[in-house]
């Protein structure tokens, strides 16, 4: 019926109908078995258009309008959906490929990936229960399709109750494909946010780097935390630095080989009896005096132990020295020294027996007054008749010591003359901080 709802009659055997316009007030557009065409002509609707299901099998174009569905859904397959400028969620001006926004600055716009589902409890504690992600190409001209980089939220159970469902926290994870890749996916983790709020890099030789040139980076190598800073100074403005209380441990020299630095415990050489086997003083240089010491003549020394050694490292003895000939030409000078120990705190009696042990110099040249320094060990892992039990050292422990210029052994154009013993001290690696406790046990 045209110009009437009340029809009863087909336009059967028409090609076609043409009219200026159709209006259809209370009825509907029907096709049993065929199809209902538009040409490019379009089909224009003032009110509201409602259908059960719209197949477009070509380009739907919406020039200047929206499709809205008001309590429906609007579905899109797997024939995508293709916008070839940008395309904007709450925006009708989106800047770029895809912005999500809202007129009201205010407010909080969202994308939300994964699904709401009930918990499994038959998942273990730990088990990773599923994961949501964002995948970012690269590599392309290499393998299709590669993963250059992702983020991942990654859920896992956390705690399962009697008869409840299943509790999951999730980390935050970043990934990176640091190598050409040999699948469609070979990023690795390079950084994870986890649900307590702990940051942790995963893999070895990571850098944290920080500044515009990275002058600071944090840097676990595989053994050891290495702290950078390349320019200005590590400050701290407050609070104290704590290290553990257990021995062995302390400020370490060498990032490449890190190892604990040497201190000394100084013996300034002075006479403390006066007769025979003693050093004189006389003149060494100008208005300078030293101790000199003849074959057989001997001083005293005595060491404290500080809170500051490292336990179980050996101690060695130096002897400074030098010669004025200036008729010189080489040779060497033995020293005797003879020691006892004794640890303090009434814990031991000092040694009934002294070590004893002779130290023969290196070549002393020809140069007048020319600091030479002889050093020994005079510990080891056992004690011998020339070595402390290294293990017996520990901090207010006592050595006294005699040393003896045992043998002269210089040769001289002229004629040999006697040596002069500036200092003798003892070397011994430094912790470079104190024991917690002033009295044993030291470190606990």
């Amino acid at each position: 019926g045209v110009g009437t709802a009340a029809w009863t009659k087909n336009l059967g055997g028409l090609t076609y109908l043409q009219v200026d316009s159709i209006t259809i007030n209370n009825a509907m557009i029907f096709s049993s078995t065929g199809a209902i065409s538009f040409s490019d002509d379009n089909l224009t609707t003032t009110g509201t258009l409602a259908s059960g299901t719209i197949t477009v099998s070509s380009d739907m174009v919406i020039a200047t309008g929206s499709i809205t569905s008001v309590s429906g859904t609007i579905q899109f397959g797997n024939e995508n959906l293709s916008t070839l400028g940008a395309m904007g969620i709450g925006t009708h001006s989106p800047r770029n490929s895809l912005e999500v926004a809202e007129l009201d600055s205010n407010w909080i716009s969202s994308i939300r990936i994964g699904g709401v589902t009930a918990g499994d409890t038959t998942a273990g504690v730990g088990v990773e229960t599923s994961r949501w992600q964002m995948l970012f190409s690269s590599w392309r001209d290499i393998i299709p399709d590669t993963v250059g980089a992702k983020i991942a939220a990654i859920n896992y159970a956390d705690n399962i109750p009697p008869n409840e469902h299943l509790l999951q926290v999730t980390d935050l994870v970043f990934y990176t494909l640091g190598t050409i890749p040999g699948s469609p996916d070979d990023t690795v983790e390079r950084l994870r946010i986890k649900s307590d709020g702990s940051i942790r890099m995963k893999a070895d030789a990571q850098l944290f780097e920080m500044g515009a040139a990275q002058e600071y980076s944090v840097q676990w190598d595989g053994t050891n935390a290495v702290y950078t800073v390349a320019s200005g100074e590590f400050v701290f403005t407050g609070g104290n630095v704590v290290l553990d209380k257990t021995s062995g441990t302390g400020f370490q020299v060498d990032a490449a080989a890190p190892t604990f630095g040497w201190r000394d415990l100084l013996g300034e050489t002075t006479t403390r009896s006066t007769g025979a086997n003693k050093p004189s003083f006389e003149t060494y240089n100008g208005e300078i005096n030293q101790y000199r010491f003849s074959a057989g003549e001997h001083e005293h020394y005595d060491f404290h132990i500080p809170h500051d050694y490292v336990a179980g490292t050996d101690i060695y003895l130096h002897i400074h020295w030098s010669q004025i000939s200036t008729t010189n030409t080489g040779g060497a000078v033995d020293f005797k020294y003879s020691a006892a120990y004794a640890k303090g705190h009434n814990q031991s009696a000092f040694t009934s027996t002294p070590i004893t042990g002779t130290i023969t110099s290196a070549g002393a040249g020809t140069t007048r007054y020319q600091h030479h320094l002889t050093e020994a060990v005079i510990s080891a892992a056992s004690a011998t008749a020339a070595l402390f039990d290294r293990d017996d050292l520990e901090p207010d422990g006592v050595i006294l010591m005699t040393l003896e210029m045992e043998a002269n052994n210089l040769t001289d154009s002229v004629g040999v003359t006697d040596p002069f013993i500036h200092y003798v001290d003892i070397h011994y690696q430094s912790s470079n901080i104190a024991t917690k406790q002033k009295v044993p046990d030291f470190y606990v």
